[in-house]
């Protein structure tokens, strides 16, 4: 089979970015005085449990972005039903600890999930620049500052190391793309970008207490008395 009869979609019973067949297709073009805009329509269909979904992929031609060959590509949209939230997202466990740490914390990243589990995948990643903007001034680090300097100033503190503050300057730069120019991410790209946030939050605000709460149970070293002759 071709790739031209299958699409990479997300089926409500095998989880996300999965190959369905194409079953029927429907294309439009539609032209304005300034712009075209092409639709594509799909009905497909799992090739694993036969679910069926409908996928529309539009594209305008004011938008395009360069390729990494250089070549000028339009900016595809890809819309689908039943929408499939990203498998592998749900919130971590650990989330309603958060609410006695900070109910600020807690209330962004809440709202972070909420978007991840409905599949507003621009709006998860502006959520996770905001876990850490808002996360870094309660590790000590002035609000006043810049992106930039709060990383410095979280590493300076040692609440992060040289490799974590790039894996964070990626998350912030994914943050600002997701504002400032409308940029989606993938399911994977939307991975990695969970996985800093949750290890950012979850070292400062829950670990570092869990452990610090172990450490005082632990019972102090006996000493010994003086040896007897």
């Amino acid at each position: 089979m071709s790739s031209a009869d299958r699409l990479r979609a997300d089926c409500p019973e095998c989880g996300t970015h999965k190959w369905l067949y194409v079953k029927a297709t429907y294309d439009q073009a539609l032209k304005f005085e300034q712009t075209d805009i092409y639709i594509n329509h799909f009905i497909l269909e799992c090739a694993g449990c036969e679910s069926v979904v409908y996928v529309r992929r539009s594209a305008d031609s004011e938008f395009f972005y360069i390729s990494a060959d250089g070549e000028q590509e339009l900016e595809v949209t890809q819309i689908q039903f039943p929408k499939v939230s990203p498998d592998g997202h749900e919130s971590p466990k650990w989330l309603p600890e958060l609410l006695y740490v900070d109910k600020t914390l807690f209330k962004v990243t809440t709202q972070t999930y909420d978007a991840l589990s409905a599949g507003s995948l621009l709006f998860a990643s502006v959520g996770f620049r905001t876990i850490f903007d808002y996360g870094s001034t309660l590790l000590g680090a002035d609000s006043s500052l810049s992106f930039s300097g709060k990383l410095s100033k979280l590493v300076s503190l040692g609440k992060i190391g040289a490799e974590e503050k790039i894996n964070l300057e990626t998350v912030v730069e994914a943050g600002n793309a997701s504002i400032h120019r409308a940029w989606q991410p993938k399911g994977d790209d939307i991975r990695v970008l969970r996985n800093v946030s949750d290890a950012f939050v979850y070292r400062n605000f829950i670990l570092n207490r869990d452990v610090l709460g172990i450490s005082k149970k632990i019972p102090p070293k006996k000493r010994l008395g003086p040896l007897s002759s």
